[in-house]
C-alpha cells in the first residue's frame, strides 16, 4: 500500500470517529417528545403572554407565588414535561404529593428520580431531552440540595441550548447550557 493511501486512509479514519465521538446517541421515544415540546414551548399558541397570567401550556408561570415569572423554572419545565405525559406534582411539607405542578427544582429532581430516570454525572453527557439542574454558587446550602428560593435552577437540553425560565427576564427562553460560574451544572436526568 502507498504511503499516500495510508496516510489518507489513517486521516480519514480518525476524522470519521471525531464525527461519530460528537453526534449524540438515538435518543428515546420519551427524551424526543420532551425536546420537540422544548423547542415549541415559544410558539404564541403554546406560550400565552396576552393572559394574566401568562401561561406555558395551560400552566400559569407569572403568579404571585412565583414572584411574578422570577421562580418559575420548575414550573416551566413542568409545563413541557406534563404536555408529554409526565405529571410532576406539588409536594407538601411532609414529602406527601399534593394537586397542582411543582414550583420547586426540588419536586422536579425527587419525581424523576422516583420513575427511574438515568442520573447523568457530567455536563458533557447531556443530549437534547435531558433535564438539567444548575445549583447557585451562592447556595446557602454549599452542597447539592435544591430547597428553593432560587438556590437552584432547571431546564431542558434542546438543539437551541438550555430551555428554562430566563434568570435575568423572569421568562421562558433558551440560553446556553453552561450558565457559567454562578450557575455551575449539578446533575442531568435522561428519560428511559
Amino acid at each position: 500500500m502507498s504511503r499516500f493511501l495510508l496516510s489518507f486512509l489513517l486521516l480519514f479514519s480518525s476524522l470519521q470517529f471525531q464525527v461519530h465521538a460528537q453526534v449524540p446517541a438515538q435518543a428515546g421515544v420519551l427524551s424526543e417528545k420532551i425536546h420537540q415540546a422544548a423547542l415549541a414551548a415559544l410558539d404564541p399558541q403554546n406560550l400565552r403572554k396576552d393572559t394574566s397570567p401568562h401561561t406555558l401550556y395551560g400552566q400559569p408561570i407569572n403568579t404571585k407565588d412565583l414572584a411574578y415569572g422570577w421562580l418559575a423554572c420548575a414550573r416551566v419545565v413542568s409545563a413541557v414535561l406534563k404536555v408529554t405525559g409526565i405529571k410532576i406534582p406539588r409536594y407538601d411539607s411532609r414529602g406527601k404529593e399534593t394537586a397542582g405542578v411543582a414550583m420547586a427544582v426540588y419536586e422536579v429532581e425527587k419525581k424523576l428520580s422516583s420513575l427511574g430516570w438515568q442520573v447523568i454525572r457530567k455536563e458533557a453527557d447531556l443530549r437534547n431531552g435531558d433535564v438539567i439542574v444548575w445549583r447557585s454558587k451562592s447556595n446557602s446550602n454549599k452542597g447539592y440540595f435544591c430547597s428553593g428560593n432560587g438556590n437552584c435552577h432547571i431546564g431542558i437540553v434542546t438543539a437551541n441550548g438550555a430551555f428554562n425560565n430566563h434568570i435575568l427576564w423572569g421568562s421562558p427562553a433558551f440560553t446556553k447550557v453552561n450558565l457559567g460560574e454562578g450557575y455551575p451544572f449539578k446533575v442531568g436526568f435522561r428519560a428511559p
